[in-house]
């Protein structure tokens, strides 16, 4: 029996246009409000700085039959990623992957393409250096095919131009590198949704949940995606976490690690599903530095959060 397994993509032109202290006293907890526009202030920032930004990614992805069952295939990516602006869309940035190695294999000479490509220009370069990702594309395991596995797509949905998509519930707080942060729980309100599936069912509405800093400087620590759609027979479940980490050169926090899984099931008639495929992966980022800047030049870690 073939499996029409759904794909998922994100969408590049409509949906991407679119501590209290204590002591003798303590200091108000910001609002749910108050959280929301820090952090959508901390997300235009981050659409200044990351004008092109490019890092090293090692990505390990690994493919079973079902949940719990062994490892049938391992691979392991080296890439140059780019994260760059994305002018005229609604996502203030996007990350492009060059894939140079695969397995411990070459499969090109290691130029830094899309650095140089960016650098010569952003306009036409943008283009060419996605040409160059979507090649990349073909090393990810599994049949489904994706490109919403991106560590900093969730810190987008902060956007003040994006926010009113979603609707935001305070929850609990827990504690990233030091600092005291507030989840937020967030769920996508109304077609059409930012990610999309196949043209016969293409809204999949995200949800998930961010972790915002309890001061008033907006950072972003951590962010979670769920994905979920059941069409024809087939369910889909996608899941994307980011965890991010201070870095004194942007005074911002950026990706250093990115969890991603995508399982799809057969569903039967009495709702019963058998596991097709599920893929799971660990991207780690390094380097981080401007285009065309040396990493030691441009970053160094923050000793301090």
């Amino acid at each position: 029996m073939r499996v029409r397994v759904i794909v998922l993509a994100i969408l590049t032109a409509v949906a991407l246009l679119p501590l209290a202290t204590q002591g003798r006293a303590r200091a108000a907890e910001p609002s749910l409000v108050e959280l929301l526009t820090s952090a959508g202030e901390y997300v235009r920032a981050y659409e200044e700085a990351f004008r092109v930004v490019v890092a090293d990614e090692v990505y390990v992805q690994r493919l079973r039959a079902s949940p719990g069952g062994p490892v049938q295939q391992t691979r392991r990516l080296g890439s140059d990623v780019a994260i760059v602006r994305a002018h005229g869309a609604a996502l203030p940035w996007w990350l492009l992957r060059d894939v140079y190695e695969v397995d411990g294999a070459a499969v090109r000479d290691r130029q830094a393409r899309l650095e140089k490509l960016l650098v010569d220009g952003p306009a036409a370069g943008f283009e060419r250096a996605r040409a160059v990702a979507d090649e990349g594309a073909r090393f990810n395991l599994g049949r489904s095919v994706r490109n919403f596995n991106v560590p900093t797509l969730v810190l987008a949905f902060l956007h003040p131009s994006l926010q009113p998509r979603f609707s935001f519930e305070r929850k609990g707080t827990t504690t990233i590198e030091g600092r005291s942060f507030v989840e937020l729980a967030f769920r996508e309100l109304a077609a059409p949704s930012i990610i999309r599936g196949p043209a016969e069912h293409p809204d999949v509405l995200a949800r998930g949940r961010v972790f915002v800093h309890d001061g008033r400087d907006g950072t972003v620590g951590r962010t979670e995606l769920v994905l979920e759609q059941t069409a024809d027979g087939v369910s889909t479940r996608a899941t994307l976490d980011t965890e991010y980490r201070p870095y004194q050169a942007l005074a911002l926090w950026v990706p250093v690690e990115m969890r991603d899984r995508l399982q799809t099931g057969l569903v039967g008639q009495r709702g019963r599903s058998g596991s097709v495929e599920l893929v799971e992966g660990l991207a780690v980022y390094s380097g981080f530095r401007q285009a065309g800047v040396s990493t030691e030049e441009e970053f160094v870690p923050a000793s301090e959060p």
